[in-house]
């Protein structure tokens, strides 16, 4: 009868190291999930439409109102901005998709079904997260960049336009992706947080769109000090090629408003291992 050799037995990983080897399945898991949605194309589909298409149409009604009494001038003019300016109607499409690959698997009872499966929920947050992550990103790098090319070509008809090499040009139509990603992530971090679709959409939208116009009634300095660090303020301060006096720079717009999706992230880590699935 053979008898087992122990020393040639190579123990499991554990803890980390076992997150580490298991992290590749997870994650494709995850991918089959999220491509096998079909509202995930159509939500993605409306994000490069909304950033291409609105900021074709944003530069077509500037170019048309350069020289009239009211209209805006040469020397004013951000042509950079003005094409890739429909990202921040793209982001509502994408923080809510954040939101949905997460709180949809509460709603539809699936994530009991994960978390039979993979144990480690932070190791599926995580996978959940670098997967939605790395497809919002590749989506709206191309998308911004489609948008920047296809708001020149209708800005050259009153020349216009600018190029990737002009100042600033390229580091801002390359955050475009970087700012739907950390938008994203906001959302899918308050779904974890949150774990209801409503209440999550709510939150997001209410940090992105509603916080600004609660600070602003606030007396001066302090709505000025405190509008300058909210997601809408730090997000425009990224996209903006050319700094303005007063502004945040690129870099620190960008640290601050990563530092809000990382926030929501963290707490929906932990709070994910406190409770009951």
């Amino acid at each position: 009868m053979a008898t087992l050799d122990a020393s040639r037995v190579r123990p499991r990983a554990t803890g980390f190291a076992a997150s580490l080897a298991d992290f590749p399945g997870v994650a494709k898991s995850e991918w089959t999930k999220f491509r096998s949605v079909r509202s995930s194309y159509w939500t993605l589909a409306i994000a490069v439409v909304a950033t291409v298409g609105l900021g074709a149409l944003l530069s077509l009604a500037v170019a048309s109102r350069v020289g009239h009494p009211h209209g805006p001038t040469r020397a004013t003019l951000d042509p950079a901005l003005e094409s890739i300016s429909g990202i921040f109607l793209a982001e509502l499409a994408i923080g809510v998709l954040g939101v949905l690959v997460v709180s949809s698997e509460f709603t539809t009872g699936l994530a009991r079904v994960s978390a039979a499966a993979v144990p480690s929920r932070s190791l599926l947050l995580a996978a959940k997260a670098t997967v939605f992550g790395a497809v919002v990103l590749v989506v709206g790098e191309i998308s911004a960049f489609a948008a920047f090319f296809a708001g020149q070509a209708v800005l050259s008809t009153k020349s216009l336009q600018t190029t990737l090499s002009a100042p600033g040009v390229a580091r801002a139509v390359a955050s475009g992706g970087v700012y739907l990603l950390i938008v994203g992530l906001l959302g899918l971090g308050l779904a974890g947080i949150v774990r209801r679709t409503a209440g999550a959409i709510a939150a997001l939208f209410g940090l992105l769109l509603v916080l600004p116009l609660l600070v602003l009634p606030l007396p001066s300095p302090w709505s000025g000090d405190i509008s300058t660090y909210l997601p809408s303020s730090v997000g425009m301060d990224l996209l903006t090629p050319v700094r303005a006096a007063g502004s945040l720079s690129p870099l620190e717009a960008g640290l601050i408003f990563a530092a809000y999706a990382v926030a929501a992230l963290v707490g929906a880590f932990v709070l994910t291992n406190l409770r009951d699935v």
